[in-house]
């Protein structure tokens, strides 16, 4: 964890809050990165069980509610995938140690994609930009700017 002054680094969210967020920071950020925009959780992968896959559709609509997923996240998905098909597997034959274990993992990566309360706030939300209007010439919206002195009604100068 990179330390600022002594200090643990403020998330960008609580940076945003503050009001003490720079764009020329973000940036630099975002570009060291191979994070980019945020995409929708892909459909799961024909390899996986039947069970794999019920878990994945599940826990796919909670990450995209997030808006946090990236296509460089997929593996670290799968293996959540993976880890709460073993838990739940491991809850239905009473292995209660080894469930308490895998509990522990699934909680672990539920954190890395801010699934829990506790975490939400260290994942920031990548948005694509809205797309802007093209400006169009003529419009009949256009209003000037007044420059000057404000004429009055029957005042005309020159």
């Amino acid at each position: 964890m990179s330390h600022a002054g002594g200090r643990p680094r403020l998330p960008r969210s609580e940076r945003a809050i503050r009001g003490t967020s720079k764009k020329s920071r973000e940036e630099k950020y975002l570009a060291g990165t191979a994070v980019g925009y945020s995409t929708r959780v892909p459909p799961p992968p024909k390899k996986l069980s039947s069970a794999e896959r019920a878990v994945w559709v599940e826990v796919a609509a909670a990450v995209d509610s997030l808006h946090v997923f990236a296509v460089s996240d997929t593996l670290a998905f799968r293996l959540l995938v993976e880890a709460i098909t073993v838990e739940r597997a491991l809850y239905a034959r009473g292995a209660w140690a080894e469930w308490g274990k895998a509990t522990g993992v699934v909680l672990r990566l539920f954190g890395s994609f801010g699934l829990t309360p506790s975490d939400r706030h260290r994942v920031a939300a990548v948005v694509a930009p809205p797309e802007a209007e093209p400006v169009k010439p003529g419009r009949d919206d256009f209003k000037p700017i007044p420059f000057g002195p404000r004429l009055v009604e029957g005042d005309e100068a020159g």
